[in-house]
C-alpha cells in the first residue's frame, strides 16, 4: 500500500521513500518490532539514510502520514530538525484520548486502564469485541501491532500516543492536515 501512496508525487519529480516502522506489518512479521509512541528514533536513521542519497536535497524532506501514521508522524517532526514539510491524512493529536473516549470513564480512564485488573472493564470490553465486529478487528490488530495481550492492554499503551505536553508546539516545519475521503481505507481511523 505504502509504494501506491508515493506514486503521484514521483509522477511530479519528487524523490519518494516509503518504510514500514515498528508496528507496521514489514517489521511485525520479520523482526516483531511492535508500535513505539518516540516515532523520531524510526523517523532519524531513515532521514539520515536519505540525506545521504544524491538525488535526495537534505534541506527539502517531507514526511507524509496516513491513519495511525498522522499522530506518529507529528511526533517525528516535534523532534526531528531535518523535517522541513509535514503532511497528515487523518492526524490524530491524542490516539489515547480519541482510542478511549467513547468509553465513558472520564478522570478515570489512565487509572483503571493501567490498574493490575480491573474485571468490570474487562468485561465491558470483552463484551464489546463480541459484539461489534468492527471492534473486534480493530482490538485484535491493535494487540498483534502493540504487542500486548489484551484490549484493555492495547487502550492503555494507547495512551502514550500524544502530541500533548508540549510535544505539538515542538512542530516548527510547515504542516498539512485533512481528513481521508469516505471512501478512503483510513476514513473509519479515530480522530480527536
Amino acid at each position: 500500500m505504502a509504494p501506491l501512496r508515493g506514486a503521484g508525487a514521483q509522477q511530479r519529480g519528487y524523490t519518494v521513500i516509503t518504510f514500514d516502522g515498528p508496528g507496521q506489518p514489514g517489521p511485525r512479521y520479520s523482526d516483531g518490532l511492535v508500535f513505539r509512541p518516540n516515532w523520531e528514533t524510526v523517523v532519524s536513521p531513515v532521514i539520515d539514510w536519505a540525506a545521504a542519497r544524491p538525488e535526495v536535497d537534505p534541506a527539502r524532506i517531507a514526511l507524509f502520514g496516513l491513519s495511525m501514521g498522522g499522530g506518529l508522524a507529528p511526533r517525528a517532526a516535534a523532534f526531528e530538525p531535518r523535517i522541513a514539510a509535514l503532511i497528515c491524512i487523518d492526524g490524530i493529536y491524542d490516539m489515547g484520548r480519541a482510542y478511549t473516549q467513547g468509553l465513558g470513564l472520564g478522570a478515570d480512564t489512565e487509572r483503571r486502564l493501567t490498574a493490575d485488573t480491573d474485571p468490570g472493564l474487562d468485561a465491558a470490553l470483552a463484551q464489546l469485541t463480541h459484539t461489534n465486529s468492527q471492534v473486534r478487528w480493530v482490538f485484535r490488530q491493535g494487540m498483534w501491532s502493540f504487542g500486548v495481550a489484551t484490549p484493555r492492554a492495547l487502550l492503555a499503551a494507547s495512551l502514550a500516543y500524544t502530541l500533548r505536553g508540549g510535544i505539538a508546539e515542538k512542530i516548527t516545519c510547515r504542516c498539512s492536515s485533512a481528513a481521508a475521503s469516505p471512501t478512503s481505507s483510513s476514513s473509519a481511523s479515530p480522530k480527536n
